[in-house]
């Protein structure tokens, strides 16, 4: 099994998001993990963040998004959430 580290994980989700128009960065805040910010230029105030923890990629709320080996599954989510069409899953 392969492990990714929380950069490497964020990273190639933030080029597959930036591929579909949507603006990303990594930041950490003190105190708190490694996140993925991630808004749409096209829908003003449109912003949501990620993070990663136990293998398992999360919403700032706390619900989960999807499994960080289910990258696929990550994009399509945070596309809907903030109004980008992203490729179907079938």
């Amino acid at each position: 099994m392969v492990t990714l580290t929380s950069t490497d994980c964020l990273r190639e989700l933030a080029d597959r998001l930036t591929d579909r128009g949507l603006r990303v960065r990594i930041d950490q805040p003190i105190g708190r993990p490694r996140a993925l910010y991630v808004s749409n230029p096209g829908v003003p105030g449109s912003t949501e963040s990620v993070f990663l923890k136990d293998q398992a990629l999360w919403w700032s709320w706390g619900d989960l998004l999807a499994a960080a080996s289910n990258l696929d599954t990550a994009v399509a989510g945070i596309c809907r959430v903030l109004g980008v069409h992203a490729p179907s899953l079938n």
